[in-house]
Formats: structure tokens, C-alpha cells, sequence
């Protein structure tokens, strides 16, 4: 019963208007939404997870564009995931690093390393931005709806080196977004952050660890493809199917 009113309600949401697509500029793109306020329970942000849906600020949201369905949701199954090799000596290599997860707390310390890490990283896709601009847009996205989220940060001894912000479900945590320090390429300070809470939330007993939206062939998000083992929502659809099995019956995917 509860699960057919949370589908009803998805059915009913509205869509956005068009707007420029951030992962191919010329294209538009829009996303069916949500606002909501305060937390959320549990059982019901898990059956949005299931939907496809993320968040960004204090709106769920999946991709609903009018003619291109690229954005991928993807998931880990937690069972499944085991650290490879090359992710062994990842964290070999950061084990001089303390990682701590807590509730989210905006700091002047996370605030400088955010705009450290935007114009470095993406300094072409930000230039028309003030730094006052960025983190309005950074306090709103990543720290405005605490309630349902949690916070993982690496440390070097009392420096702040990344920080990443989950949301947590009954059964899934999912990646938002994680900004780490630019200037420790050496470390991958990027994988590590996923590895460590990928780890975090399998020795929770949660079932998924949600990576958000894959783009095969996207120089930004085809990386994804390298976490599995994994499973991709139809997007026509309302199942999961594994990665390989996704691959052989989507062809026209992977070009």
C-alpha cells in the first residue's frame, strides 16, 4: 500500500523545463522533481533510490529528457563487491589518512577547499562565477538538507584533504558529491573517497551503494564503469539489470 502511494506520487510529479544539458552542452535537458523539507523517511527515500532518483539541495530529481536517455542510473550491489587489487593499494597508499563520517558541518575549512578544487578542476565551466556565487551553490547543494545525509572526511593529520557528502536510505547509501584537495594527484584522493564509503556502507549491511548517473563514452562519468561489479536501471523500465547483461542488449549505448 505504501509503496503504490509512493508510485502514484512519483507519477504525478512534474517535469522541468528545458534547460542546457551539463554533460553535453548542446543538448537540453530536463528532470522530473520532488521538493521536500526536513528528513525523509528511511523506506521512502530507499524506494526513490530504487527509481532513480537523486538529490541535489533540498529536491529529489531523475532525468526525464525529451529524446535522450544517456544518464544511467548506477549501483553496486554491496554483496557483490569485493576491492581489487589496484584498490588494495589504494588504500595501502592512504593509510597514513584518518577518515571519520558524521553529520554534515559546513566549515570555512571545507569552504576553501571547495573553491580551491573548482577552479582548479574545472576552472573553464566556472570562470563566470564569483567565489561568493560557488558557495552559495555549494551550501545550498551539499549542506542546506542535513537531515538526510552523512558527511566522510580524510585528514592528514590536521588538514583537511576531501570531504564527501551520502545520503543514507533503509537499505542504500548514495553519492552526491566529494571534493577533495587538487594538489595530491598521487593519492587519487577522488577513488579513494568512493572506496572508503563503497566500504563503509557494505560493513553498515547496507544492500547498494548508489554512484549516481553513469555516461558511457562521458570523459567526466564514464569511470563509473570501473566500480563493479554493477547494475543499471533500465531506462524504460522500473527494473536493475547487471552491468554485462545491460551492455549485450544495449548496444547503441556503448558506441
Amino acid at each position: 500500500m505504501i509503496r503504490q502511494k509512493l508510485q502514484d506520487l512519483v507519477d504525478s510529479l512534474p517535469i522541468s523545463p528545458e534547460r542546457s544539458c551539463s554533460y553535453y552542452p548542446d543538448r537540453l535537458s530536463q528532470i522530473q522533481y520532488l521538493p521536500f523539507q526536513g528528513e525523509i523517511a528511511k523506506d521512502a527515500l530507499q524506494f526513490f533510490f530504487d527509481s532513480g532518483f537523486r538529490r541535489t539541495g533540498n529536491i529529489l530529481y531523475r532525468a526525464s529528457c525529451n529524446g535522450c536517455k544517456d544518464c544511467l542510473s548506477y549501483r553496486i550491489p554491496l554483496d557483490q563487491f569485493t576491492p581489487s587489487r589496484n584498490r588494495k593499494r589504494l588504500l595501502k597508499k592512504n593509510s597514513d589518512l584518518t577518515i571519520r563520517f558524521a553529520p554534515p558541518s559546513l566549515t570555512t575549512d571545507k569552504e576553501l577547499l571547495y573553491l580551491r578544487y573548482q577552479r582548479l578542476r574545472y576552472e573553464s565551466f566556472v570562470s563566470g562565477e564569483s567565489d561568493q556565487e560557488l558557495l552559495e551553490g555549494m551550501r545550498w547543494n551539499l549542506f542546506g538538507t542535513p537531515e538526510n545525509s552523512l558527511e566522510m572526511t580524510l585528514w592528514l593529520g590536521e588538514k583537511l584533504l576531501g570531504f564527501m557528502i551520502l545520503d543514507y536510505a533503509s537499505d542504500s547509501l548514495s553519492a552526491v558529491y566529494s571534493v577533495y584537495d587538487p594538489e595530491y594527484p598521487d593519492r587519487s584522493l577522488g577513488s579513494f573517497a568512493i572506496l572508503c564509503s563503497i566500504l563503509y556502507a557494505k560493513e553498515s549491511g547496507m544492500k547498494f551503494y548508489h554512484l549516481g548517473y553513469f555516461l558511457p563514452g562521458h570523459p567526466d562519468m564514464d569511470y563509473k564503469k570501473f566500480w563493479g561489479p554493477s547494475e543499471i536501471r533500465e531506462p524504460d523500465g522500473t527494473h536493475w539489470t547487471s552491468f554485462e547483461e545491460f551492455q549485450k542488449s544495449h548496444v547503441d549505448f556503448f558506441r
